[in-house]
């Protein structure tokens, strides 16, 4: 699994109201609950200078994450017969990890026609994953045209001529005019997780997406706020290490009434990362996951992954849409308290000197530094004679003797030396 990491390249809802998108008249038909994000107009992020995060009308976002069961429904109705033409369905939903733990919808090819794709028991409200951004994007469509025998190909998102693998020919997606149901863009996403103020010329904006600017507590399903499906910060063992069922985390929920915006999966949006000479052309991607830090939720965080890969265990998708949502009352906005953004550096295990590529650090001597948040300082460990280098740990982690780490609020890195 590849993701390629951008580091600043720049409701509170009733979740009890059903707000459904339902246009097809079957009994099975998928129900999306939607959280209305308004105040219209409202200023960018200006940490963002000013890119992310303005939108100016009012649209939804879906509530929770969509889930196995939405999914596996959707499977059963566009391919009855199980052929797979469209690449709908990844060999790891059927399971991935010891035990197939990843993944929740089995094929069974001798089931009756629409029955062959099943949820796995215990997995049917998880968010469903191993999707890839071509696959949400005809499941918006599928909503939009109606669900049941409605068209994939079409609507939000014009697919057009495909490749041998069912991705279109030209992978530069742009939504239409007149979507109903689409995959969030960038900024749509950034608003609904991150935008904490009912006044729309506001700029105010929160830090993680659990209407807080504190760093989320990393644990097991809570019903307290600020807590999140992730690997605690610092790099402590991972607690869940899987998906959890959307809304677990009953007490975190986004500005706008969204729950899971923060951890359990990364999201698609429609933005597109525009390629560099070291990266392919991508989707962006947000939220972190319940196999990243909680890092990776910062409002300053941003990922990119290709667009139709499905091999993601820890990406997902949510929706927004046209439709009507619970309106959010407004939200008491609580400023960002000061945060010293630092690295320290030490050595253990033998004699060595660790020193910063802008002379910041060179340790022994000078083993900390102070400097903006964002900062990219790169890291060197140089091994007396008769020693050795070993590793990293703490920020920086592997065998590399060079380490570049993005400061973020109070960060440490120990070089390991020895004979």
């Amino acid at each position: 699994m590849t993701i390629t990491t951008l580091r600043r390249t720049w409701r509170r809802a009733s979740s009890a109201a059903l707000l459904a998108l339902v246009f097809s008249g079957s009994a099975s038909a998928v129900v999306m609950e939607w959280s209305s994000v308004g105040n219209p107009g409202n200023a960018a992020d200006p940490t963002t200078g000013s890119l992310y995060g303005a939108v100016p009308y009012t649209f939804s976002i879906s509530t929770y994450d969509v889930t196995v069961s939405q999914y596996a429904e959707f499977l059963n109705t566009k391919d009855p017969a199980g052929a797979n033409a469209l690449r709908l369905y990844a060999v790891g939903m059927g399971g991935e990890g010891p035990g197939g733990v990843y993944g929740g919808i089995s094929f069974v090819s001798t089931n009756a026609a629409g029955q062959k794709y099943v949820v796995k028991a215990g997995h049917a409200r998880r968010p469903v994953t191993f999707v890839s951004f071509y696959s949400a994007a005809r499941f918006a469509n599928w909503l939009h045209n109606g669900q049941g025998a409605g068209d994939t190909e079409t609507g939000a998102y014009t697919l057009g001529a495909l490749n041998a693998d069912a991705s279109p020919i030209n992978p530069r997606l742009v939504r239409n005019a007149g979507a109903k149901v689409w995959v969030p863009s960038d900024s749509e996403w950034y608003k609904a997780a991150y935008h904490g103020n009912p006044d729309p010329s506001s700029a105010r904006y929160f830090e993680y997406p659990t209407s807080n600017s504190k760093v989320p507590v990393a644990e097991a399903p809570s019903a307290l706020p600020n807590r999140v499906n992730a690997i605690p910060l610092g790099g402590a063992a991972v607690l869940v290490n899987n998906t959890t069922d959307v809304g677990a985390y009953s007490g975190t929920r986004s500005p706008y009434g969204a729950y899971d915006m923060g951890g359990n999966v990364f999201q698609w949006t429609d933005t597109l990362f525009e390629p560099t000479p070291l990266y392919a052309l991508g989707q962006i991607i947000r939220g972190g996951s319940f196999a990243g830090s909680t890092k990776d939720m910062l409002s300053s965080t941003r990922f990119s992954a290709v667009a139709n890969a499905s091999n993601f265990r820890n990406v997902g998708f949510r929706l927004a849409s046209s439709a009507p949502g619970v309106v959010a009352p407004p939200l008491p906005y609580t400023p960002p308290s000061a945060t010293v953004n630092s690295l320290s550096v030490k050595t253990a295990g033998g004699k060595g000197l660790v020193r910063s590529s802008n002379g910041q650090i060179n340790c022994g001597k000078t083993c900390s530094v102070v400097v903006p948040a964002g900062t990219l300082i790169t890291l060197t460990a140089t091994p007396d004679p008769g020693f050795r280098f070993v590793s990293w740990s703490g920020a920086c982690v592997g065998p590399s003797a060079t380490c570049v780490v993005q400061v973020f609020g109070g960060l440490s890195a120990q070089a390991n030396f020895s004979k």
